[in-house]
């Protein structure tokens, strides 16, 4: 396999010279869903080869071109998946991530690998009981996207960098009644909203309707008289 790959990275396919490129980056027209979402098309002549090993399960073959619609030198490989968790990442109710996956929101990193081979991290689930008591999100500011409409109320695990999230609002079922939405400090509210009371006086909290006007009715057209013949 690694063989086959090296001889497509030289520009030789059955002993004959390939001529460059003229097509644009590998698109994937079924390579991900063959591998069960694991599979990625790669791009032989652009591939990092320091990190083919730990990239891609080179033992799970290439399955050919016509799942990556691109030239020759682009190739279906399967990304290198993890372990479901390790012993010492499921004591800590883990859960282990491969370097070319994106960790799940609000888990950070335990500190230590759950596969050397494949260089697989723990992950661990930042969690704050008085935090969930609030209905607030534990969250990482430096990699997790914070939501509209919400604010930092304090740290649920300083160590790990992770704070509590809480809605500047909550939510107010008298305003919901009435078909508003209630917002508060830092919110933007859309134009042409109706103000219908207060959601919380405490925390300035104002519950807005949005009035959409109905479509303005057009016309139907006059119809011509059909002139009689004389």
């Amino acid at each position: 396999m690694l063989s086959f790959i090296i001889s497509l990275s030289l520009g030789f396919v059955g002993g004959e010279k390939l001529t460059p490129r003229q097509v644009p980056l590998c698109e994937d027209s079924g390579c991900q869903k063959l591998f069960q979402g694991d599979g990625e098309c790669v791009d032989i002549e652009e591939l990092d080869w320091s990190s083919l090993s730990t990239r891609y399960d080179l033992a799970a073959g290439t399955p050919g071109h016509e799942v990556c619609t691109s030239s020759c030198n682009c190739h279906c490989l399967k990304k290198l998946t993890c372990p479901m968790a390790s012993k010492s990442c499921a004591k800590k109710k883990g859960e282990c991530v491969s370097p070319t996956s994106t960790p799940p929101t609000g888990w950070y990193y335990g500190g230590f690998l759950c596969d050397k081979k494949y260089k697989c991290k723990c992950y661990l689930q930042c969690k704050n009981k008085k935090c969930a008591k609030k209905k607030g999100i534990c969250l990482i500011p430096a990699t997790d996207e914070i939501p509209v409409g919400y604010k930092m109320l304090g740290p649920c695990n300083p160590k790990a960098k992770c704070y509590c999230y809480v809605p500047i609002c909550p939510p107010n079922d008298l305003c919901k009644q009435g078909g508003g939405l209630c917002y508060g400090k830092g919110m933007t509210v859309p134009p042409d909203s109706k103000y219908l009371g207060y959601c919380n006086k405490k925390s300035k909290c104002k519950c807005f309707k949005t009035t959409i006007p109905p479509p303005t009715p057009t016309p139907a057209p006059t119809p011509t008289p059909t002139p009689t013949p004389t």
